[in-house]
């Protein structure tokens, strides 16, 4: 054999790689790629549906009065068991009857967002709030505690007699309801002519406060102070209210 032919031939070790270069790549058949995922894709999207339907359920039942919440939430359960049972007994539906059954199972729901997109049975406590400017709390006067801030900087109340005041505390920490001769009283803490207890967030009270002599005075909260304000006894008259003025108070 001569040198020329001795070159030509090709290694063992270049022959596997021309045949690894040559092999096609196997082409899946398009059906086995789109089943490939759907062990994972199902059971994500059916979570996703129910997190979904659970979280729109639970905004209907908050919408509304608490006795169709309850009716809800039961006629909603006998129908989802009803449903699957009549679906298990005949797994031959069509598509327009599972249709139709799942509109069944959701009527429930459907009365239910009606009802509170209309605010039937709405209760007259809760209608009085919203009209007062969201608080349940009455009295002579009345206070909201929102954002370490009081919604108003002036209340009046009437001298000689007893009177009433209203502390809606909507805030994530507890507020309370103190009035002083001046504001410098009221820096030190001492010689109060009125301090309420504390009102822990999101509850309120109506504070009995006993009668005052005409004048101008000062009123905060103790544990913040920079909430702050006036109280103006008038002599005579039917009773205090607050006066709607932006609050000056900063946050404590």
């Amino acid at each position: 054999m001569s040198h020329e032919e001795h070159r030509s031939e090709p290694s063992g070790s270049s022959m596997m790689d021309e045949v690894r270069i040559r092999v096609p790549k196997p082409n899946l058949p398009d059906e086995i790629k789109f089943n490939a995922p759907l062990p994972i894709l199902i059971p994500v999207a059916a979570l996703a549906a129910i997190a979904a339907i659970a979280f729109l359920f639970s905004r209907v039942l908050l919408a509304v009065p608490r006795e169709a919440a309850i009716l809800i939430a039961i006629v909603m359960a006998a129908n989802i068991l009803g449903g699957f049972a009549f679906a298990a007994l005949r797994p031959n539906l069509s598509r327009s009857q599972r249709i139709e059954l799942a509109m069944v199972i959701a009527y429930p729901l459907l009365i239910g967002i009606v009802i509170a997109q209309l605010g039937f049975g709405a209760p007259a406590e809760e209608a009085a709030a919203e009209a007062a400017g969201g608080s349940s709390v009455g009295g002579d006067a009345v206070l909201v505690a929102d954002n370490v801030t009081f919604d108003t900087d002036s209340i009046e109340l009437a001298a000689g007699k007893p009177q009433t005041i209203g502390l809606d505390n909507q805030d994530s920490a507890p507020h309370n309801l103190a009035i002083y001769k001046n504001a410098e009283a009221g820096a030190s803490q001492q010689g109060a002519l009125f301090q309420g207890e504390d009102v822990a967030p999101g509850s309120s009270t109506e504070y009995e406060v006993d009668p005052l002599d005409p004048g101008k005075l000062y009123f905060q909260c103790d544990i913040h102070p920079s909430m702050k304000g006036n109280v103006v006894v008038t002599g005579g008259g039917s009773g205090g209210s607050a006066k709607n003025s932006p609050a000056k108070g900063g946050g404590g």
